[in-house]
């Protein structure tokens, strides 16, 4: 949980060290929330060498830059302005025509008025919103008063995403996200099963004390389907089989039926869950870090059938549900971690798992749907 909350809240070039604490190892790892940085502008914005030449209303300057706008995206714009000078700082579209550049339909127009001739040498921060549109170049330039930029010094600037200033951040270049799948497969955000597809972890469990953890978006409406387990014909018949709908499911473990753990994933998010399953009959179920069920059940667990993700294999009862993640410790060791994952030779989806170094695909029918690549990813291997 408290390497969750750091992961999400952590600054960009921050960096968190997280492993086991009574064995001493630590994983570090560097946090670059979203891939990018929160200031769209880099330190190079404010180089004079990097303006260009624009014609507005029939007069040249030369200071006018390019903004990295993206169609239909509202951006603001923040600065604080000192200037012994009347200036204004115009936003202008150049149209995919060629034509332009005109006032932006009064989307920032004269929209910095640093009054430095009454008030020479006043700070000012100023803030500006705009929405991109008509597939425009966005530029601002600054013009009145004098036509050099040693009149007007411009720090903190800004342009985020959204419709609100928030405090300064320096731009940050971007670095890549880390992931444990090679280079010869893409990483994407999810995997979604339609009700026939399923995967085989290969894997039997050897032990009675289990933790299944996954990230996944339940999308069951209703009938009698399973996350994930495998059952057999003879007690102990079921592996830690999450057997329901989305509604509800119930826990079938060991020799016990039924088991009433508190699962409920009806609201079309994805939610991080937990099952913990011990071998002195106690199980706990975790939604997004808190306990939403306990209960108990009959020991030993099922150990002659391989586990399967999506479905409960020996029974069927394919789900339609999707996947970010899924695990398994058993006895205290990781022994399954599956990461959705294109395989780049064939475009062939699955799950790849960093344990055994294998990548798991459909062994139903019809095919996986796959949610947007991950991209700017660099692999780590799982033992650094």
């Amino acid at each position: 949980g408290a390497f969750n909350t750091a992961v999400k809240t952590g600054l960009d070039s921050e960096f968190l060290c997280a492993g086991n604490a009574s064995g001493g190892d630590c994983w570090l790892w560097s946090i670059h929330n979203e891939g990018k940085s929160k200031n769209l502008l880099d330190d190079s914005f404010m180089d004079n060498s990097t303006y260009r030449a624009v014609t507005v209303n029939g007069v040249t300057t030369n200071y006018a830059k390019i903004l990295p706008t993206e169609n239909g995206k509202t951006y603001t714009l923040s600065a604080t302005l000192i200037s012994n000078g009347i200036y204004y700082y115009y936003l202008k579209e150049i149209y995919p025509d060629g034509t332009g550049p005109t006032e932006a339909n009064n989307q920032c127009s004269y929209m910095w008025n640093n009054n430095g001739a009454s008030n020479p040498n006043t700070t000012q921060t100023k803030t500006c919103r705009f929405t991109a549109r008509n597939n425009a170049t966005y530029l601002v330039y600054f013009a009145g008063g004098t036509s050099s930029m040693s009149h007007l010094t411009l720090t903190d600037y800004q342009m985020e995403e959204g419709s609100s200033a928030t405090p300064y951040q320096p731009y940050m270049s971007p670095r890549p996200y880390t992931t444990l799948v090679p280079s010869d497969y893409t990483p994407v955000e999810y995997l979604e099963s339609s009700g026939t597809q399923w995967i085989d972890t290969g894997y039997i469990l050897t032990s009675s004390d289990v933790v299944y953890k996954w990230i996944a978006k339940d999308l069951n409406a209703s009938g009698s389907t399973s996350l994930f387990g495998s059952e057999v014909n003879t007690n102990p018949k079921y592996a830690g089989i999450l057997h329901g709908s989305n509604t509800g499911r119930s826990l079938y473990v060991g020799s016990s039926t039924g088991r009433s753990v508190g699962y409920k994933s009806n609201d079309g998010n994805f939610h991080s869950w937990v099952l913990d399953i011990k071998s002195d009959g106690s199980v706990s179920l975790l939604k997004d870090e808190a306990i939403v069920g306990t209960n108990t059940w009959v020991a030993p667990i099922q150990q002659s059938k391989s586990i399967s993700v999506f479905s409960n294999n020996g029974k069927g009862q394919y789900s339609t549900v999707a996947f970010k993640s899924f695990s398994i410790v058993d006895n205290n060791t990781l022994v399954v971690n599956l990461i959705p994952a294109r395989r780049n030779s064939d475009n062939v989806l699955g799950m790849y798992d960093t344990v055994s170094g294998t990548f798991k695909t459909n062994a139903g029918s019809g095919t996986f749907t796959a949610g947007p690549d991950i991209s700017n990813v660099v692999y780590m291997p799982q033992e650094q």
